[in-house]
C-alpha cells in the first residue's frame, strides 16, 4: 500500500500539489508529470499500475512509502473547518491581558528564532497532547483573545505570523483553551501563512487575510 512519508505534508492549492517537508524545513512542488500522477493517486481507490514511472519516481525519492497497510491514498492531509468568522481586537481587552500577551510574544520570538520548524511543530503537538480538556470559547476567553490581538499593534509584527501564532497558543493554554495551529500556502506567487483557529473561527487574525491560503498542516 502507498502512503506519504510521516514528516511530509501536502495540500492541493491552485490545482498544484504543494509539499511541506518538516525535516528539511522547506516547501516544494513536483514536476508537472509527477504532480499529475500524484493527484491521480489521490483520486484513485486502488493500487496504481506497477509500470507507472512517475509513481515509481515518487517512491524512489522517498515522497511515497510502500510499507504501510493503511490504504492507497496518501495520508497527512490536514482537516480543518472552513473559517467563517474571526475574533480580532474590536472587543478590547483588559490591560493585564495585553501585558501578558506582550510577554508571550517576546518569549515566542526567542523560541521561534532558536528552533527549526520541525522542533516548533513537535513542541506545539506535545503541549496540546499534555493539555487538559479544552474549555469552550466563552465570553471571557473571547475578551482575552481580543486583548491578545490588540497587543500586536504595540509591536512591529510584520511577517511574524508563526511567532504570533505560537504566542497565542501558549497564551490560550494558560487559560485552559486549546485552539489549533494552522499553516497554509498559496500560489502565484507562492506564500505561506500561519494562524490559530478554533472550529470555524479565526483567532487574532482576519478571515480575509487567510482566505487565499489552503491549509497544509494542522496541529
Amino acid at each position: 500500500m502507498l502512503t506519504i512519508r510521516d514528516d511530509l505534508y501536502y495540500c492541493v492549492a491552485n490545482q498544484r500539489a504543494v509539499f511541506l517537508d518538516l525535516a528539511a524545513n522547506r516547501y516544494f512542488c513536483l514536476p508537472k508529470k509527477s504532480d499529475t500522477a500524484f493527484q491521480e493517486l489521490l483520486a484513485c481507490d486502488h493500487e496504481p499500475d506497477a509500470a507507472n514511472e512517475e509513481i515509481d519516481s515518487l517512491i524512489r525519492s522517498g515522497i511515497l512509502r510502500t510499507d504501510c497497510a493503511c490504504g492507497t491514498a496518501p495520508s497527512n492531509l490536514p482537516l480543518i473547518a472552513i473559517p467563517k468568522s474571526s475574533i480580532d481586537s474590536a472587543g478590547g481587552g483588559q490591560a493585564i491581558s495585553i501585558i501578558e500577551a506582550l510577554l508571550h510574544r517576546r518569549s515566542a520570538t526567542r523560541f521561534v528564532g532558536a528552533n527549526s520548524l520541525w522542533e516548533i511543530i513537535e513542541t506545539v503537538r506535545m503541549n496540546r497532547s499534555t493539555a487538559s480538556a479544552s474549555r469552550p470559547l466563552d465570553i471571557q476567553m473571547t475578551r482575552d483573545i481580543s486583548a491578545f490581538a490588540r497587543s500586536r499593534h504595540l509591536l512591529r509584527t510584520l511577517d511574524q505570523c508563526l511567532t504570533n501564532s505560537v504566542a497565542l497558543l501558549t497564551f490560550s493554554k494558560r487559560r485552559g483553551f486549546c485552539p489549533r495551529l494552522v499553516i497554509g500556502v498559496k500560489m502565484s506567487p507562492f506564500a505561506a501563512h500561519a494562524w490559530v483557529q478554533y472550529d470555524d473561527i479565526v483567532l487574532a487574525d482576519e478571515v480575509d487575510t487567510i482566505r487565499p491560503y489552503t491549509p497544509i498542516l494542522v496541529v
